[in-house]
């Protein structure tokens, strides 16, 4: 983390062990938090920051259209066949 003026940014190692939410969709997720991060001197004392950060990666959600396998043609239709509008090209 570093401050810029008013600036914050946070580099966050995305080679790390994702956890799942605890939501019906179960996506990875990374959560942090880092207590007194920077502080800042006012009139009134010392003021004491900290970080809190929740990464959440949303992927696109899964077609309700099953995979239709026709070998007839010699290979496999994957999503459907192109003229059934299953899947998009």
């Amino acid at each position: 983390m570093s401050l810029r003026g008013a600036k914050l940014e946070v580099n966050v190692p995305l080679a790390q062990r994702w956890l799942r939410t605890n939501d019906s969709n179960q996506r990875p997720s990374i959560y942090e938090i880092a207590e007194n991060v920077f502080s800042i001197e006012t009139e009134d004392g010392i003021i004491n920051y900290r970080l809190q950060l929740w990464v959440v990666l949303h992927v696109p959600p899964r077609m309700f259209v099953q995979d239709q396998r026709e070998w007839g043609d010699g290979f496999a239709w994957v999503g459907g066949r192109p003229e059934s509008n299953r899947q998009k090209f």
